[in-house]
């Protein structure tokens, strides 16, 4: 009897399992296929074109909330905008915090940094750009061994955890009073380059070592040589004590100008004839370099969709990355389409990827089957 019991729990787990779709696909946000088929959003037919029929829809589940809180939403495709929704009229030019974003533009300024032939290499340690704290960094061998692109690959080796509980070790050390030093002195988990392990103060770290490489604030260099160029006005960084930016996670940016940034890296750092961002560093920093578990792959500070993935399953290549930020802001770029989305979204309480089915279900099957006629 007892037998029977457990074989009969099993097989329940194992329908449940099969009926929402766990484990279809290497991407499982929380709003993916199973969820969307209960509330009816995904379509019976595929979308031939990103048409009169595919926009109406799309405007009509984004008024009512369907893919969550989202503000902005915009299609651009070879030269035009070829989907926009505005939550409220000019929304698409009014510059909100975008979160994690700031940390895909750390990146970008490092690829303008290595153009202009001021960048340490990528194996550098991170003591030598941070001259004040060398000694403490270097008082733990594990620490003085953090390199440039171990803080690229969030795999730093520092004792952290800023995804679970509060308060959580991001939250420590932004109400620390000296950011650097918290850092320099940061207890270590494992050798740097071992795992990734996501943490927003690597980033910061990183600004204060470019700003060190350029010899000029992070801040001042970002605003002259990468939005100054991109026609980028309209921004602000948040800033730490000592007037640390806080790179990982404080840059305000609007929708329009999120679109310059994935532009820019869609034309691999080529700016109206200018080269800005080191072409070599727009594909390697898009490219696989970290795996994260059961999720997405990553590069240097670009996020890298497997093609495994559901999100691309209607994609003839795939090619996709994106830069992400708490609430559900991303710019998504999509090569072989010639394509950049921009979204911004003011939900720090939802599912991030609540605006995925939009792409997956009718922006990315309409531009493939245009592609294909």
């Amino acid at each position: 009897m007892f037998l029977l019991k457990v074989t009969g729990l099993i097989l329940l787990l194992l329908l449940i399992f099969i009926a929402f779709g766990i484990g279809y696909s290497r991407i499982k946000p929380r709003y993916d296929r199973w969820y969307y088929n209960r509330l009816n959003l995904q379509p019976s037919v595929a979308p031939v074109a990103l048409d009169s029929e595919v926009i109406t829809t799309l405007d009509r589940h984004f008024s009512r909330q369907d893919f969550g809180n989202v503000s902005n939403f915009i299609v651009w495709q070879d030269g035009e905008v070829r989907y926009q929704f505005e939550q409220e009229e000019g929304n698409a030019n009014q510059a909100d915090r975008v979160w994690s974003i700031s940390k895909s533009v750390v990146s970008a300024a490092y690829g303008v940094a290595i153009q202009q032939d001021k960048a340490a290499s990528l194996d550098s340690p991170l003591a030598n750009h941070l001259p004040s704290y060398a000694d403490d960094i270097n008082s733990d061998p594990r620490r003085a061994a953090i390199t440039i692109e171990d803080l690229f690959t969030m795999r730093s080796g520092f004792m952290w955890d800023e995804l679970t509980g509060y308060p959580s070790d991001y939250h420590r050390f932004a109400a620390s009073e000296d950011w650097l030093g918290y850092m320099a002195g940061r207890e270590m988990a494992r050798r740097p380059g071992d795992l990734f392990v996501y943490n927003t103060a690597n980033t910061i770290l990183l600004g204060q070592a470019i700003g060190q490489q350029v010899d000029q604030p992070f801040e001042s260099y970002v605003a002259e040589h990468l939005f100054a160029e991109l026609g980028i006005e309209n921004w602000d960084w948040q800033r730490g004590p000592n007037g640390v930016t806080q790179a990982g996670g404080g840059l305000y940016l609007s929708a329009n100008d999120m679109l310059k940034i994935g532009q820019l890296y869609l034309q691999n750092g080529m700016w109206q004839g200018k080269q800005l961002v080191d072409p070599n560093w727009v594909a390697a920093s898009t490219s696989f370099k970290t795996d994260v578990e059961g999720y997405l792959d990553y590069g240097y500070h670009w996020w890298v969709v497997p093609a495994d993935a559901g999100l691309v399953e209607s994609l003839a290549v795939k090619d996709v990355y994106f830069a992400s930020g708490l609430g559900g802001n991303y710019i998504f770029v999509v090569p072989h389409l010639n394509t950049v989305v921009s979204i911004t979204a003011q939900d720090p309480g939802g599912a991030m990827e609540r605006a995925w089915p939009a792409l997956r279900y009718f922006v990315f099957p309409a531009l493939t089957a245009e592609s294909q006629n």
